[in-house]
């Protein structure tokens, strides 16, 4: 079916197998690309629609990167039906080669899978969220790695992920020229614990964390909060 790209003018084509997540739509009104970023680079861009939230919402060139040849020609389909070809560019590439094609890029935005793979994984029966879910094709420390080889200095990276997870974020930038320099916790209501956090990282950026004020999705009636209403009203809302 088509549906509206919640808080933007265009359409996206989806199925059964490829829900709408709200990760996509926190992470599209958090990432903040200046004016001079010429290309971005969505690396695990799934069906397109972080794709699509910043040709909206930037001038500049998007590269949506897609390893699944299913999930890859959705892609293509969303940026056919918004007649965007011209701004965005999908590859059907695994994100561990990327670094031998492409160098000196402005900005990357990444929803990455959030949790490690082992015998005692839960994973899901459909492979599609399996693989968007868990580091099946690459884990957190080669995704930082490589994110670091493709970043031009002064480069950002914008990525969604879970808060138990920061410390190892924090610890792999250090390892590879990169600074976290913002993060943001995501609480899905006022009284609960973060489930999500919003991080921006800079290549060879300088010293120095600012933790930004939380960001809380329902208040206590499980009605979404003013902040979140203006987000799903324009995903352009800071």
């Amino acid at each position: 079916m088509i549906r509206d790209l919640i808080g933007t003018p265009l359409k996206i084509y989806q199925t059964k197998k490829q829900p709408f997540n709200i990760d996509t739509i926190l992470l599209a009104n958090f990432a903040n690309p200046t004016k001079d970023v010429k290309k971005i680079f969505d690396l695990g861009s799934g069906a397109g629609s972080l794709c699509l939230y910043m040709a909206y919402k930037t001038k500049a060139n998007i590269v949506g990167v897609e390893i699944q040849e299913d999930i890859y020609q959705e892609a293509l389909k969303n940026v056919e039906i918004n007649q965007l070809q011209d701004r965005i560019k999908m590859i059907k590439e695994d994100i561990n080669n990327l670094h031998n094609l492409y160098k000196d890029i402005d900005a990357i935005i990444t929803n990455p899978p959030f949790f490690k793979i082992s015998n005692k994984s839960k994973v899901n029966d459909i492979e599609y969220k399996t693989i968007a879910r868990h580091e099946v094709f690459i884990n957190l420390k080669q995704l930082i790695a490589i994110s670091n080889k493709l970043l031009k200095t002064g480069g950002k990276i914008y990525m969604i992920h879970r808060p138990e997870r920061v410390a190892e974020i924090i610890d792999e930038c250090n390892q590879n020229r990169l600074k976290v320099k913002k993060v943001r916790f995501v609480h899905p209501t006022e009284t609960s614990e973060a489930n999500h956090v919003l991080i921006e990282i800079s290549k060879d950026g300088s010293e120095g964390l600012k933790v930004l004020k939380p960001l809380i999705l329902y208040t206590s009636e499980h009605k979404l909060t003013k902040e979140m209403q203006e987000i799903y009203h324009d995903i352009r809302h800071k």
